[in-house]
């Protein structure tokens, strides 16, 4: 059995277990009673477990290591809009409703790629199950990671960052967490090679500084926000299989992503009118 508290998927467990507004302490002291005690008792919606007809639910919520992630998330951006004093408490809990829990529920709900799509708890075989394999990866050769360390990520520079390089990331925390249902051609589309494509290294590079940011705030729901303002934004982009960055891989083990967009050189009138000016 998978022990929950040893996957790499926590960035702010502190964020639960020691929120920063004290007192008052948490209403839930670990995420597991807050799943238990009050969000399956008043979320509830219609389940159907065949993929793509509806949503889709595992009791046993806590072998998935991303739906995890969400919900620690969730818990304490909760804590932190329960908490809210009076000038604030009158739309945090909505706030919270509308711009964190729907959301997250969007992908752990989703039972055509989601985390939990294949689970079926009335499956004999259903045991057997705990979500998708992590997203498998090429190591990065050492000439791309030379000429990325030629251009640092700036952003970085400010923190003492969990994960020094955008690989150390995409390898030790994203492949790990996000799990999805792989179709390529037919629904999401991944390359274990990732670093040949210069947009997902782009949007990597992007997601991880944030990423850092998240992990070092003070905020409880600075993990929430990363979630769903950064991460779910980004990875319809980058796991689109019908038109992303990543689309066709897989179908030829030569493809290196697209080709890049053409551009036609501008006309000396337009550089004039484009110019910055003073």
């Amino acid at each position: 059995m998978t022990d929950p508290d040893h996957l790499p998927f926590n960035g702010l467990a502190g964020a639960v277990d020691e929120p920063a507004q004290q007192p008052p302490g948490p209403r839930y002291a670990t995420v597991w009673e807050w799943v238990e005690d009050w969000f399956v008792l008043r979320i509830r919606r219609r389940m159907n477990p065949a993929v793509g007809k509806g949503l889709s639910w595992d009791p046993a919520w806590w072998r998935y290591p991303e739906v995890v992630a969400r919900l620690l998330a969730l818990h304490a951006a909760w804590e932190e809009a329960s908490a809210a004093d009076a000038a604030a408490s009158a739309s945090a809990m909505s706030t919270w409703w509308l711009s964190h829990l729907e959301p997250h529920l969007r992908v752990i709900f989703d039972s055509d790629s989601g985390p939990m799509s294949l689970a079926a708890p009335d499956d004999p075989l259903h045991d057997r199950f705990a979500g998708h394999p992590p997203l498998s990866t090429v190591p990065v050769p050492d000439e791309v990671k030379q000429d990325y360390d030629q251009h640092p990520n700036r952003a970085l520079e400010a923190l003492e960052p969990m994960f020094p390089t955008v690989w150390d990331w995409v390898e030790g925390w994203f492949v790990k967490v996000i799990r999805r249902r792989i179709q390529t051609g037919k629904g999401l589309s991944w390359d274990p090679a990732w670093w040949r494509y210069p947009e997902v290294v782009a949007r990597f590079q992007a997601l991880h500084a944030a990423w850092e940011f998240a992990c070092a705030s003070e905020s409880p729901s600075a993990w929430s926000v990363w979630w769903v303002s950064h991460l779910d934004s980004h990875l319809r982009v980058i796991f689109d299989g019908e038109t992303g960055p990543m689309s066709l891989a897989g179908s030829d083990s030569t493809f290196t992503g697209h080709t890049p967009l053409g551009s036609v050189a501008l006309p000396d009138a337009v550089k004039q009118q484009l110019a910055p000016k003073g």
